[in-house]
């Protein structure tokens, strides 16, 4: 049954099909209406699964089809015409056809979705959808052959925002939005939680149970993270306080972040191939500012994998900013992105390590919280190395490395340590905190509201920082607790490896080879492995 499940999740995600390479499916879109959720559940019901994964992977098409929110029509289309652009190129063969697909999903959500929802999601739902026009505008520009049909689809994405626009949100900022949700108070409880953490993510833990982690993580984090607030106030005389310590960090223009991360790229590399996990030769990751079309959605930094079933794969890393940035975040952004997500679908891709079977390198939702564990870790592990590195330890590489980072702060190497320490610190906290709010907003336990003020008051972070990194995963309901239960797993099976006598970097490679299996499966195979 190996091909009839591949075929239906090449018909259910034509979009992130045709990203992973898959040119058959260009120019698609799944148009969940009724009668085709009705119809395509009906034939899932008839297929006989011949083992534990496609069974899964079943549960994963059905749990899918039945939670379709209002911000996913947009967010779909937006997606599906990046990739188009990216792949084909605005004047691409397939243009013409998925913007046709994309006016019948559209004209087809009223009938998709109810009427009535919360204002987390109407925001959302707005939010995408203006990033939608804003990429359809880019779009003529770039290919003005199709102005008339974009512009007729331009106004029914302006219809389509208007059923959710909310008084006073314009760009989606936390400015806009957190004095609403405050004055409209509402519980976004979702009847299924409990079912999408198991079918979508593989999550070895109920939600009472992801919860009672995540808040014994998140007071363990507690005694580090004052400990790294104390010792960037004795460098730099800033109270020891999340606001002021900010203020005191590095900073960088803007307009040279660019310039940053490709000098970064050139010497973290070679000291994350010796050091933590292997990256093959041909590894390909371009840097990409982020569109303004996707912004609202990427408050930091994303990465987003393409060709993973051609051979061939290759990444994009986005990364968002200001007028001026910090150079310890977007170090550990790189780190996160890169040698943590993209690494990770690049070595999988190619069977570094072993051999992956076709439904174990197809992306779904399943690959997020492997993904994001290895990249949560992986922040960790590469502030112990610079740990060693301060200590003298490493050659060549580990020196250059650091001779970039003394570059760019003029206290030296240990400034760069100890501004890298607290964002390390300060990601596992936002981390943490993003897992417990994923079970208590979507329990209905608080609201977003009141568990962003709760995070305040228990962390001292700041309220728009935290705001700003829960609010997005108001849309993907069990995505947020993936980094911390992902990691779990993580540091589970490199505990198993190096009792089998392996060392990291082989444990690590291995992880990041084995495709994209549920957690509990993925957990269980390095059971068998390494036990």
């Amino acid at each position: 049954m190996e091909k009839e499940v591949f075929e239906l999740w090449k018909e259910l995600n034509p979009v992130g099909a045709f990203a992973q390479g898959l040119e058959d499916c260009a120019g698609g879109l799944f148009i969940p209406t009724p009668k085709a959720v009705e119809e395509t559940l009906c034939r899932i019901s008839k297929i006989q699964a011949d083992s534990e994964l496609e069974r899964r992977l079943l549960d994963n098409f059905k749990t899918s089809l039945l939670h379709t929110e209002p911000p996913h029509i947009p967010s779909t289309c937006l997606w599906a015409i990046f990739y188009h652009m990216v792949l084909e190129g605005p004047a691409g063969d397939h243009m013409p056809d998925l913007l046709e697909r994309v006016r019948r999903m559209l004209d087809s959500s009223s009938e998709i979705l109810k009427d009535e929802w919360p204002p987390e999601i109407r925001i959302l739902a707005y939010l995408e959808a203006r990033g939608l026009y804003i990429i359809l505008d880019s779009l003529i520009s770039s290919n003005p052959f199709l102005k008339v049909a974009v512009e007729e689809l331009k106004k029914r994405v302006e219809d389509y925002a208007d059923r959710y626009r909310m008084v006073g949100i314009l760009k989606g900022a936390y400015e806009e939005i957190y004095p609403l949700l405050a004055e409209q108070e509402v519980y976004l409880r979702r009847e299924e939680y409990s079912e999408i953490v198991k079918n979508l993510y593989g999550y070895p833990y109920a939600p009472g149970e992801i919860e009672e982690r995540a808040l014994t993580w998140l007071k363990e984090e507690m005694k580090p993270f004052a400990g790294v607030l104390g010792e960037i106030s004795e460098i730099t005389g800033a109270l020891p306080e999340v606001p002021a310590i900010e203020r005191s960090l590095q900073k960088i223009p803007g307009e040279k972040v660019g310039e940053f991360l490709k000098g970064l790229r050139e010497a973290l590399l070679p000291v994350v191939r010796k050091n933590l996990v292997e990256v093959p030769e041909g590894y390909r990751t371009d840097l990409m500012k982020t569109p303004e079309y996707l912004r609202p959605l990427i408050p930091t930094a994303a990465m987003t994998p393409m060709g993973t079933l051609t051979g061939e794969p290759k990444n994009i890393f986005f990364y968002t900013v200001d007028e001026e940035a910090t150079p310890s975040d977007l170090l550990l952004s790189q780190v996160h992105e890169e040698y943590g997500h993209a690494v990770h679908y690049t070595d999988s891709a190619l069977n570094l390590k072993g051999e992956n079977t076709l439904l174990e390198r197809i992306d779904t939702t399943f690959s997020l919280p492997i993904s994001e564990g290895i990249s949560f870790h992986r922040e960790v592990e590469f502030l112990e190395l610079l740990k060693r590195i301060q200590n003298g330890e490493g050659g060549e590489e580990e020196m250059r490395l650091k001779e970039f980072l003394e570059r760019h702060y003029p206290g030296g190497f240990e400034r760069a340590l100890v501004e890298i320490s607290y964002q390390v610190h300060k990601w596992r906290f936002i981390r943490f905190l993003r897992a417990l709010s994923d079970v208590r907003i979507n329990t209905g336990k608080q609201s977003l509201y009141q568990f962003v003020e709760w995070a305040h008051r228990y962390t001292s972070l700041n309220r728009e920082d935290i705001f700003n990194q829960i609010f997005i995963f108001q849309e993907t309901p069990g995505y947020a607790a993936s980094y911390s239960i992902g990691e779990e797993a993580v540091v589970k099976i490199q505990k198993m490896g190096e009792k089998a006598g392996l060392d990291r970097k082989e444990i690590n490679t291995e992880i990041a080879s084995r495709g994209f299996l549920p957690l509990d499966m993925f957990l269980e195979w390095f059971e068998e492995r390494y036990g």
